[in-house]
């Protein structure tokens, strides 16, 4: 039976229960948030807790919603208002974004008095006199604090604690209870699953570098950078006509002196490994285009005839190389020839290799039998592409997409950008602006950062899947405010990605989502990598660590991964959602997604959900499971070094020296197996690597091979660091 308080007609639970949980893990929960929470700056998170949200909230609507997930299209109530300074659109773009805060705080107008109702807050059981001046709780004592009064109501009226009591009662917490209070919380009902797709904790894997492969490294760098920058200094004095400094008068240099050295001197002798040209879909297998390097001799020959200089000012009319498969004397296309500038040219052989370069987890990349024949009478219907969102762009099937895509993932509603990239890099700036403050991962994506600089915000980082650094950043933040003025932030976004593409770690997620919940910050998740490939049916980082949707604000995604098409997605509440369609760059002024594409999307959505009535999506994703276990834990057995997280499709193996980055990739092009390795400055100095991704189109019979091939370069490499 709910009671009555004096904050009117709003209605508090039942007594024994606080926001849907037992009541003694919520008095507990709510005990150590306070212990936790409290700083030498009170009045900061009491501030920001009341911008969160300073408007009465049903209780009985939020527990209603807790029990059924079916009511999330009610949540258009403005349950979460920002402060005075925003507008009114944007006031209420973040109403009902967050369903973790069950308690909230208000003030009234004229009044110095805040007043805290029931819920898992934390500052539940609080009470703050101004008569005393300070910030009573039963473990920290007394903190100063402003001349406001807080009263605190437990999950029953007669449960508040005055100050007199408070200030004389100082028995700690009993082991039990305090066991009690650090206990993980429990998954809820409806996102329960086997044991073996749930990881509270994701057992990520870290490079520990053999102090042999560092000072290899190193040495390796230095003596190249040396005789680079030597080398540049005698051709300066030597050979002027091709060293001259062009500086033409008002214009910027295009790349600074260390980035062109760089460019010349360490990326251009293995720049055969990247940008590779191929002439197939990206399946399983793949054709690659070989090339070759042109010998010094060409080149000279082509600069004693003056050839690169008439080609700068009048480009010559190259004559197609055909391209011929290995093997055969089939001729299956042409290419344009090489510019003479370039240093490589093609050799006009095609090779066909296995494929563990391309992001491809479903095997949606290639369709066997081609595409479904709705794909293409959308073709026919719609045409190749539209024109901008606002104007023809949104059409019947992109909004269909949209619904399903919000289903898939479990939120109210959904919009799609023609661009993965531009989903972060132009929404971002859509959600947050000046005087907010983004918390990002240390390893986020090269779109998550563009974003979060073109927004305005002040942007902090913690260590990489650390929540405990999080939440040492989040009550710095609180607690600081906005540098210089020290005001409240208007509003705090966490960013983190389901699967970290670099390292292919899994992101720690249901422990940042219990910081965000504590602290009340929004929390933003990419889920480019993990969405269709992680979770028992493919709902990605969420299903897979046990959390429920609603205890993250934004979900974002992409269809280049796991779909084999384009562009991408953000799952929110319909208010923001709303909002990012009038406001989001990447929703006005961009083409949209293709319709063609968009059917694709939504074949392939409806596949691994089952919706089609067929268990084909069922088995790609436990192919792509079992597939990722098979071949990590056998390059383990291989003694290769590998790092991220068990059940990953990003497979990572630590190659440390920088000449071993191209040796590794040309020998396993020779032996048939395409794959891809990064090096500095993508990754730091001495954490070369090769970066393996996992498909479900991949048979036991092709990772065979891929293991076979991958030992006889390592033995020819000597890169079993695990061997002893």
């Amino acid at each position: 039976m709910a009671t009555k308080t004096s904050l009117g007609e709003r209605q508090l639970p039942e007594a024994g229960t606080v926001s849907g949980r037992e009541p003694i893990e919520a008095e507990v929960a709510a005990a150590e948030e306070l212990q936790l929470f409290v700083s030498n700056r009170g009045d900061g998170f009491v501030s920001y807790l009341s911008q969160r949200s300073p408007t009465p909230v049903d209780l009985s609507s939020l527990q209603a919603r807790d029990r059924s997930s079916e009511e999330d299209e009610n949540e258009d109530e403005d349950l979460c208002n920002d402060d005075d300074e925003l507008d009114s659109d944007d006031a209420d773009v973040f109403s009902g974004v967050t369903a973790s805060s069950a308690g909230r705080l208000s003030s009234s107008p004229g009044s110095d008095a805040l007043d805290v109702t029931s819920g898992a807050t934390p500052v539940q059981k609080l009470s703050w006199r101004a008569s005393s001046g300070s910030l009573r709780t039963p473990k920290t004592g007394s903190i100063e604090t402003p001349k406001h009064r807080v009263t605190g109501v437990g999950s029953n009226a007669s449960d508040r604690w005055e100050s007199e009591r408070s200030a004389t009662r100082k028995t700690p917490m009993s082991p039990a209870r305090m066991k009690l209070a650090t206990s993980a919380r429990r998954i809820p009902q409806r996102y329960s699953m086997a044991a073996q797709y749930v990881s509270e904790v994701p057992d990520e894997m870290y490079a520990e570098v053999p102090l042999v492969a560092a000072l290899i490294t190193y040495a390796m760098y230095a003596v190249v950078i040396v005789l680079g920058y030597l080398r540049d200094a005698l051709s300066k004095i030597l050979k002027r006509r091709r060293y001259a400094m062009i500086k033409p008068q008002g214009c910027a240099p295009l790349l600074s002196d260390f980035e062109d050295f760089y460019t010349r001197r360490l990326y251009r002798r293995i720049e055969d490994c990247w940008s590779r040209p191929i002439c197939s879909a990206p399946g399983a297998y793949i054709d690659v285009i070989e090339r070759r390097f042109r010998t010094p001799k060409e080149r000279e020959l082509l600069l004693q005839k003056g050839i690169l200089e008439r080609w700068a000012t009048k480009p010559p009319q190259l004559k197609p190389v055909e391209l011929i498969r290995e093997g055969t004397n089939e001729v299956i296309g042409w290419i344009p020839q090489a510019p003479f500038t370039a240093a490589l040219t093609y050799t006009g052989r095609v090779k066909r290799c296995l494929n563990l370069s391309s992001y491809n987890y479903l095997g949606y990349g290639e369709v066997p039998g081609g595409v479904d024949a709705s794909v293409l009478e959308t073709l026919d219907r719609y045409g190749v592409a539209t024109g901008a969102a606002r104007e023809s762009g949104c059409t019947a099937v992109l909004r269909e997409l949209e619904q399903t895509v919000a289903r898939f993932v479990g939120k109210p509603d959904a919009i799609v950008i023609g661009m993965g990239f531009a989903t972060n890099s132009m929404i971002i700036p859509a959600i947050i602006g000046k005087g907010g403050l983004i918390i990002s991962d240390e390893l986020n994506h090269a779109s998550i950062v563009a974003g979060a600089r073109s927004s305005g915000a002040r942007i902090r980082v913690f260590r990489h899947n650390d929540a405990k650094d999080l939440e040492r950043v989040l009550r710095s933040a609180i607690a600081e405010g906005q540098p210089r003025s020290h005001r409240q932030w208007r509003r705090i976004l966490v960013v983190v990605e389901g699967i970290y593409s670099m390292e292919g770690a899994i992101c720690n997620l249901r422990e940042i989502a219990r910081v965000t919940r504590k602290y009340k910050a929004f929390l933003f998740v990419d889920e480019a990598h993990s969405i269709g490939a992680l979770g028992e049916r493919g709902r990605g980082v969420c299903e897979f660590t046990g959390v429920d949707p609603r205890d993250v604000d934004i979900l974002m995604g992409t269809f280049t991964k796991s779909f084999g098409a384009v562009g991408g997605y953000v799952a929110a509440s319909r208010e923001l959602v709303a909002h990012l369609r009038r406001t989001a760059p990447g929703a006005l002024y961009a083409s949209t997604m293709s319709p063609a594409c968009a059917k694709h999307i939504l074949f392939a959505m409806r596949q691994i959900s089952g919706e089609d009535g067929t268990d084909i999506g069922r088995r790609k994703l436990t192919q792509l499971r079992e597939n990722s276990l098979y071949f990590r834990r056998r390059l383990l057995e291989m003694g290769l070094q590998t790092i991220g997280s068990t059940g990953s499709p990003v497979i990572p193996i630590m190659l440390y020296v920088p000449s071993v980055i191209a040796e590794f990739s040309r020998e396993c092009l020779k032996r048939g197996l395409a794959v891809v390795v990064v090096g500095f400055p993508a990754t730091p100095l001495i954490l070369s690597r090769s970066r393996i991704c996992i498909s479900a189109a991949h048979s036991r019979e092709d990772l065979d091979f891929a293991l076979n091939v991958i030992e006889q370069v390592a033995d020819l490499l000597k890169i079993r660091y695990l061997r002893k």
